[in-house]
């Protein structure tokens, strides 16, 4: 391996905290609560469908180089692998959702290439999907598509409005023109819907503490100060809120 397929190959993993999380946290939850060997697989599998976007994009735009090619096909092939364990040994009406999902990360690989991955649309397809991957492993071991539904909001409630809030954030830092009315009416609605779950008994009554903890962190990072959060802060700032979400959550949905 050359020097300069060293440097490519390391660019190939995320390097952002923020990324991990969006892709962690909806699995770690669906998992937790809903624990099943076919969810492992598909968790293992998004996983990799996440990590081979990066190696996937790099080899288009490098061209073949072989150490680049090995490391995306192997990655690719580990996605494949697992995703298709999951989709054979699961019902037809789980594996729709599954495709969808599939289908809507090869729309952002799209986006990605066409250098219009930071849009707002490029930035909320890739939370969503995997969201709805999460959902899928939700649906597998309670079998019911109205509760699996209820859990794929309380994602969303969380991963929606956080890109909303982080892109505010980014434009805050840089100095760029803001409204701060996005991030906090997203955060709004996911509150309310949240609670309207909560009323007919599709999630359980903790959700709301997470929610809550989410909007006020909103508030506050949206108050003018005069320390901006750098874009690395930013990433890890809610690297740890996305994991309190699970935690509450979690414990919500097992107690």
């Amino acid at each position: 391996m050359n020097t300069n397929e060293k440097k490519i190959v390391k660019k190939m993993l995320p390097q952002s905290h923020g990324s991990w999380a969006f892709v962690l946290e909806p699995l770690v939850l669906a998992l937790w609560v809903a624990w099943s060997f076919n969810g492992l697989m598909l968790f293992i599998g998004a996983l990799f469908a996440f990590l081979s976007h990066q190696p996937i994009r790099t080899l288009i735009a490098h061209g073949y180089q072989r150490t680049v090619f090995i490391v995306s096909f192997v990655i690719v092939s580990m996605a494949a692998f697992f995703i298709l364990y999951f989709i054979v040994n699961t019902d037809v009406s789980i594996n729709w959702r599954l495709f969808f999902a599939i289908f809507l990360l090869f729309i952002f690989l799209f986006i990605d290439l066409s250098g219009k991955a930071k849009s707002l649309v490029g930035e909320l397809i890739v939370p969503f999907a995997i969201s709805i991957m999460a959902a899928s492993i939700f649906l597998v071991q309670k079998q019911s598509i109205v509760l699996s539904f209820a859990f794929l909001l309380v994602l969303l409630s969380r991963s929606l409005p956080t890109v909303f809030l982080v892109r505010t954030q980014i434009r805050v830092f840089k100095n760029k023109r803001y409204s701060n009315i996005p991030p906090i009416f997203a955060h709004l609605i996911a509150l309310v819907i949240v609670i309207v779950l909560i009323y007919f008994n599709l999630i359980p009554p903790g959700i709301v503490i997470a929610v809550i903890l989410l909007f006020l962190r909103c508030c506050i990072f949206l108050y003018p100060m005069k320390n901006k959060l750098s874009v690395k802060q930013i990433g890890i700032s809610e690297f740890i809120f996305g994991m309190l979400f699970v935690v509450i959550c979690g414990i919500a949905y097992t107690m």
